[in-house]
């Protein structure tokens, strides 16, 4: 012991080796010393016991490593397999004969493994079932100057080459490569696993990715770290790339591509606050996707990431049974997907409250199915645009203009793409789009613009509402107009119920306010539909038109009322036709109107003469007494068609006036009399 007031040093003179006999257990075991420095009260780790160990090492070997600091640096006293060269073993720390390297407390903060200032690689796992436990990495760098093969410059801080090499209860902090893999990388093989670690802190600024070449990633932590576009423009920066990760945790960490997983696949995770972009500014060059690119997501979660133009969560990939909460887009004017972009295949999904120009909850997705997509917002497409939809619940989603007024505000529920067998609710937006399709969808209390509109009921719309669209829901700071229309630009309207519904401006005075609307673009047909007890100023308002039709055929409008303009009330409404229709009444207007044609229509003023059932579920379904049934135009899509309700459009060769078919008995029923 030193004299008092002398700086006091205690060793660990030897090594602790213990041989064990069990079957199946490494070999031997030995503890690599430690010294104490008073001075600055830090333990220091025998890198030269350390050096000697490796060199000398028997195979399977367990190398316990005391609480200390093992500095690598400089490198020519560190244990390297290789200064320089093109392959696996070029690292500081080689383990080449199945060693395992364990931080003998348990603690990976009691043992770090360093280098200041390095251009190495920390450590190779190269053999089979190697393993490093209980162990922080930092400063691994796998650069030019230290490898000089350009694929093999991946794994700064471990590379997982061996075949069940395993990295467990590890901490990983300021690591990069050149290529990839900035703190733990593979050999492009499935053949190393990272189990219960956690990565902070580190800043890739030259590879691809800060975990990557099919590494198995289980229960880990990623926060804080920076995966950055290089100066050559080198984009395709990740935290984690093509990787498999379970159970994983993803925050505040930013890439180039994303901050989070690219490629490869992600089961049981969370995305929170992570960003896609870099510190030169995006443009279409960079591939999106705050939280993912191009992964297959299940069971993920994605709260409050960002991407710069697309996908503020997720870009492209299959994504089942995740959570997309409350991401967005960066970009003012032209970005898409707060949520998701260009996903293949959306199963089973929560879309709710992301934000974007264009598609609010989603853009440009494949095939989306069984999903809630609510309290989205954008300018055009507030729940979704350009994508399929297939048996979702769309709500409370919102399009406004964009602030000042000028363009957006299209499609509140979904712009462009389509919707089949879906509910809508309370979806609003201030001016009409026409390229949505439509079918066999319920839709209530939103505004519906479309294309096609095929076996849809729709009712309660109450568009004098949408100026609940104004400022405190709407992006950035919309605004609704008075020009509020229910289909704009309709090409076909088949087999739909129209029910209870509402048009006027939004100071009560029915300004500008119609159900169908054109600028003269297409020609509209309205096939077997029916039109019951809605309340609207116009029915049709046609602009610019030159020799384009609105046509009714085999419909029914009864009901329908505003002050005493009747059930068909048109202004500028130049070829507007009637074919084997029925109303109540025809607006005053309407029926001088020029170009206004009507064939084969009938005035049934009373409205028992049409005979509803007036029961549900279809109280709008014909009685068997009813004079609408048969009474139909045959038209060529009737063959194989069906009603509202799904029954064959055709009985006996006939069709029925309106949306539903009636049938006298159950279908493919034959009753026998004796």
């Amino acid at each position: 012991m030193g004299r008092v007031g002398q700086v006091r040093r205690v060793e660990w003179s030897v090594a602790f080796i213990t041989v064990f006999a069990v079957c199946g257990a490494y070999g031997a075991s030995v503890t690599v010393p430690s010294t104490y420095d008073a001075e600055t009260d830090t333990w220091i780790g025998d890198v030269d016991f350390l050096t000697n160990t490796i060199a000398n090492a028997s195979k399977n070997l367990n190398v316990y490593l005391s609480k200390g600091v093992y500095d690598l640096s400089p490198i020519t006293n560190a244990p390297m397999y290789s200064a320089s060269g093109g392959g696996y073993g070029a690292a500081l720390i080689y383990a080449n004969n199945g060693i395992r390297f364990i931080g003998a407390t348990g603690d990976p903060k009691d043992v770090i493994i360093k280098a200041t200032d390095s251009e190495y690689r920390l450590i190779a796992l190269n053999a089979n079932n190697s393993v490093l436990r209980n162990v922080t990495v930092t400063g691994g760098n796998a650069a030019a100057g230290h490898i000089n093969t350009y694929n093999y410059r991946r794994g700064g801080g471990v590379l997982l080459s061996g075949d069940g090499s395993i990295v467990s209860n590890c901490i990983f902090t300021a690591n990069k490569a050149a290529t990839s893999g900035g703190a733990v990388a593979g050999p492009n093989t499935l053949k190393g696993t990272v189990y219960d670690s956690v990565f902070y802190g580190n800043n890739e600024t030259s590879g691809y990715g800060l975990v990557a070449s099919l590494t198995t990633l289980r229960n880990c932590i990623f926060t804080n770290n920076v995966c950055t576009m290089t100066a050559d423009g080198d984009w395709s920066c990740s935290i984690a790339e093509d990787c498999r990760v379970y159970d994983s945790y993803f925050a505040y960490n930013q890439g180039s591509r994303t901050g989070g997983v690219s490629g490869g696949l992600a089961v049981n995770c969370r995305f929170l606050f992570n960003t896609q972009g870099n510190p030169n500014g995006n443009n279409w060059g960079n591939p999106g996707g705050g939280g993912a690119y191009k992964a297959t997501l299940t069971n993920c979660c994605f709260y409050g990431n960002t991407a710069y133009r697309i996908g503020g969560a997720i870009r492209g990939g299959r994504v089942v049974n995740c959570t997309v909460i409350s991401n967005r887009t960066r970009h003012a004017s032209d970005a898409y997907a707060g949520g998701l972009y260009e996903s293949s295949w959306v199963e089973g999904c929560t879309v709710s409250s992301n934000i974007s120009v264009n598609g609010g909850g989603m853009s440009n997705c494949g095939i989306v199915t069984n999903t809630v997509i609510a309290f989205n917002k954008a300018n055009y497409g507030g729940g979704a645009r350009s994508s399929a939809l297939t048996g979702c619940t769309v709500e409370h989603n919102v399009a406004a203009t964009y602030e000042g007024g000028n363009y957006g505000g299209a499609g509140g529920g979904i712009c462009y793409g389509s919707a089949t067998n879906c509910v809508f609710r309370d979806n609003f937006c201030s001016t009409s789009y026409r390229t949505t399709v439509l079918k066999d969808c319920d839709i209530a209390d939103t505004a519906v613009n479309a294309r096609i509109i095929d076996s849809c009921s729709i009712h309660g719309v109450q568009n004098d509402e949408l100026v609940r669209a104004v400022g405190n829901v709407a992006y950035p700071n919309g605004n609704v107009t008075s020009n509020m229309y229910m289909f704009g630009g309709v090409y076909e309207m088949r087999n739909c119920l129209v029910t209870n519904c509402t048009w006027k401006g939004l100071k009560g005075n029915h300004a500008n306010t119609a159900v169908f609307t054109s600028d003269g673009a297409v020609t509209t047909r309205v096939e077997n539909c029916t039109f019951a007890d809605n309340s609207y100023y116009l029915l049709s308002r046609y602009f610019n038109v030159t020799n384009k039709t609105l046509a009714f055929v085999n419909s029914v409008l009864t009901g329908n009322k505003q002050t005493t303009r009747g059930d068909f009330v048109t202004m500028e409404s130049a070829y507007v036709v009637l074919s084997n229709c029925v109303y109540g009444k025809l607006g005053e207007y309407t029926a001088k109107a020029e170009g206004f044609e009507n064939f084969g229509c009938t005035s049934i003023t009373a409205r028992a003469a049409y005979k509803f059932t007036g029961k549900d579920p279809d109280p709008y379904s014909l009685r068997r007494s009813s004079p609408l049934r048969g009474w139909g135009l045959l038209l060529d899509w009737m063959e194989d068609g069906t009603d509202l309700a799904g029954n064959p459009r055709l009985r006996d060769g006939t069709v029925d006036i309106g949306c539903y078919q009636c049938w006298l008995d159950p279908i493919g029923t034959t009753f026998s009399i004796r």
